[in-house]
């Protein structure tokens, strides 16, 4: 399994896409795309459609982006979430500090 970051931008919007597993050796490369264009979008997006696993540690890494993010104005849109990540989420009620849509 390869586990692949995307990043894409238009003009209101910087998405991120997580393939494979998002595991935390993945932050330097999961932050990059955020902490350079902090300035030039509105919203984060976290497109984990081709997630297959998260680890724990992803979700410290996701309170990092919000706090970072909080401070600018920024929001978090975490869509396509399969049914692990999205129990992850709400056993932790992170689904109460972040946006999830379209959870399948």
């Amino acid at each position: 399994m390869n586990n692949n970051i995307q990043a894409s931008q238009n003009a209101h919007d910087l998405t991120i896409k997580i393939s494979g597993k998002f595991v935390f050796n993945m932050y330097k490369d999961f932050s990059v795309p955020y902490l350079g264009k902090k300035r030039q979008y509105q919203k984060f997006i976290l497109d984990m459609r081709g997630t297959q696993y998260m680890d724990t540690s992803v979700l410290g890494m996701l309170l990092q982006t919000k706090e970072h993010l909080d401070t600018t104005n920024k929001t978090i849109h975490i869509i396509n979430c399969n049914s692990h990540i999205k129990n992850m989420f709400e056993v932790g009620k992170f689904d109460l500090l972040f946006t999830v849509e379209n959870m399948h």
